[in-house]
């Protein structure tokens, strides 16, 4: 029979717990204070439970006895909770006599949170003292429940307090950079601008009550759960402007308030490499280098500036394009045989950056060609005039052929010091017209050859003449001496 009436209370404490969580009725408005027994204010469900005089309170004219294995109290509110206090009375409890306290979110799945009484491991109980309890958030149900081996517990003037819905800050600060307008609790909306260099940054978020909690973000990422009077982990920040994010959770956990600073790190120069040269000849070249970041600012212009001695700045022509790459394009307007330094540079709102040095020698001009002179049975003497060019170093070479298509080269001469103007040619066959052409060498490369010279004939020996009278034993002649 006793097993049977347990059965029954505990199916009716069931249905009733259900009852009241799926309709949510008789819900007890936050905060609670019970110091009264006699009938069950909103909110408050009694199973087996009795109440007692003067005798068997703790403050007011009575208290509810537990008297029985089985007896329960349930209390239902509306709100999220922050602390359970209540005072106890042992009575005459004794032996594995215990009150559990229990709570829960839904009314049907519970979790102990204080165990009470003379039973092993259970808390000994201080007749009147005040036994307070933090609640979780989501709870909505408190339930206490008696298991008896002898005697009875009394409870007396239970109170629970409201979640605090205080989600504000007292501080808030940012590691580089200065917060504007100055932090005020109230106000949610802040920036601060931090240079290039700095790539992360760091906030130190106070809560304004002590349950509450806080989480950062940066740029809409995950929030991190951050300790209140610490630093955040890094918040790492792009060029330009990046939104961050200080979340205040209260301890109700549904109120919340959003603390935003948009923090605007300052764009850098342009970084430039790999100056490159080609194509070069007498007066022009194309130069190009490769823009490697436009320093998270579009570029304004990017090209090539030249000039006669290092790290050149003048001379500057925009390519056209404003991408993040490598360009070329030609320059003109050079002096022929001239050393120039070179370099790459770009453009956007914070200045202008440049490439490393680069450099080249611009060909040499073509030599004008003269007439050949002093012919002899086996040579000539070639001639021509300077070109007006750069003063860079530079010698003449010289070509030689019988045919003034020069498809075969008879003879060549080269290293010709640059102050000659003319060149001794020898070694070539009597009686025969040859053709000469001219050009200029420099460290990097030669000039075209200049036009062909008119032809210039060797001479042809002349047939030795001998007269004499008498007896002849030699004869000197223009070739040497002949013995008759």
């Amino acid at each position: 029979m006793i097993n049977i009436a347990r059965s029954v209370r505990s199916l009716m404490m069931l249905l009733t717990m259900m009852l009241l969580a799926q309709v949510g009725l008789g819900q007890a408005t936050l905060p609670v204070s019970r110091t009264a027994w006699a009938t069950e204010p909103t909110g408050w469900t009694n199973s087996g439970c009795t109440h007692r005089n003067t005798i068997s309170a703790c403050s007011g004219s009575d208290a509810t006895i537990f008297d029985h294995t089985g007896d329960y109290r349930i209390v239902y509110f509306n709100a999220a909770p922050n602390q359970l206090v209540f005072k106890l009375k042992k009575a005459t409890m004794s032996g594995e006599s215990k009150l559990v306290v229990e709570q829960s979110a839904n009314g049907s799945s519970y979790s102990t949170i204080g165990t009470f009484g003379t039973a092993t491991g259970a808390t000994a109980i201080t007749d009147c003292g005040s036994i307070a309890i933090s609640l979780s958030s989501t709870t909505r149900f408190v339930k206490w429940t008696y298991t008896k081996a002898n005697g009875n517990c009394d409870m007396d003037d239970v109170s629970i307090s409201a979640a605090s819905t205080d989600a504000t800050l007292s501080a808030l600060t940012i590691s580089s950079g200065t917060l504007d307008p100055t932090f005020a609790s109230s106000t949610t909306t802040y920036t601060a601008s931090v240079t290039n260099a700095t790539s992360s940054v760091t906030v130190t978020p106070t809560r304004n009550q002590a349950n509450a909690t806080i989480e950062a973000r940066v740029n809409s990422e995950a929030y991190s759960s951050v300790t209140s009077g610490s630093a955040s982990g890094s918040l790492s920040l792009n060029v330009g402007d990046n939104t961050i994010d200080v979340k205040v959770t209260a301890q109700d956990g549904s109120t919340t308030k959003t603390y935003t600073t948009t923090v605007t790190r300052a764009a850098a120069a342009p970084t430039l490499s790999s100056p490159t040269v080609s194509s070069i000849a007498t007066t022009s070249a194309t130069l190009g280098a490769t823009v490697t970041a436009n320093g998270g600012a579009t570029l304004t212009a990017r090209g090539t500036v030249w000039g006669i001695a290092a790290s050149p700045t003048g001379n500057a022509l925009a390519e056209g394009s404003t991408t993040v790459s490598a360009f070329t394009h030609s320059r003109s307007g050079l002096t022929a045989n001239t050393l120039y330094y070179y370099r790459g540079y770009a453009t956007n709102s914070v200045s202008t950056s440049y490439s490393d040095d680069g450099s080249f020698t611009t060909l040499p001009l073509v030599p004008t060609v003269g007439s050949g002179s002093s012919a002899t049975a086996s040579g000539f003497t070639a001639n021509w005039s300077h070109p007006t060019m750069g003063s860079e170093s530079y010698t003449y070479t010289v070509e030689v052929d019988d045919d003034n298509a020069f498809g075969s080269v008879n003879a060549t001469v080269s290293s010709i010091a640059s102050s000659n103007i003319s060149q001794a040619i020898t070694g070539l066959s009597a009686s025969t017209t040859y053709y000469f052409r001219v050009k200029a060498v420099n460290t990097q490369g030669s000039s075209d050859w200049s036009s062909t010279s008119d032809g210039i004939a060797t001479s042809t020996p002349s047939t030795p003449t001998i007269s004499a009278s008498g007896t002849l034993s030699a004869v000197s002649t223009t070739y040497g001496t002949a013995s008759v």
